[in-house]
């Protein structure tokens, strides 16, 4: 009876960890980078830069996004050329952070955190 016990109580917990997951690609890239710190001292003198490196990269992906944004629905031919030169310029900038995410085992969000995000729905919702 106390085996069924333990084993009902444990798997409670793991639901309820789990429902408290988040879905932040930053907050997890954060989070990952924070348990390769508690295990690797080189990457622990470098906290700050990797924190750095996920804000970065986030918002370079934004940055991409409107870029695409604008070359797809802008209602201007200038304001169309300027979306795609965004996303050339920024698909570099992003180049730039993988290669050097990856040098320094630094993990980098696989799309924009939730705070860029809200500002890519923002101007998403409205049209030109």
């Amino acid at each position: 009876m106390l085996r069924k016990n333990i084993l009902i109580w444990g798997l409670l917990s793991v639901m309820v960890s789990a429902c408290h997951q988040t879905t932040d690609s930053e907050k997890i890239a954060d989070h990952q980078n924070s348990q390769k710190a508690d295990r690797d001292t080189s990457i622990r003198q470098i906290e700050t830069d990797t924190k750095f490196v996920v804000k970065a990269t986030s918002g370079v992906t934004m940055e991409t996004e409107l870029g695409s944004y604008a070359a797809k629905h802008a209602a201007t031919p200038g304001v169309k050329k300027f979306g795609q030169t965004m996303v050339t310029d920024h698909a570099k900038d992003k180049a730039v952070l993988t290669s050097l995410a990856t040098a320094k085992h630094i993990t980098i969000p696989t799309r924009t955190g939730s705070d860029f995000q809200k500002h890519i729905d923002e101007i998403t919702a409205k049209r030109a």
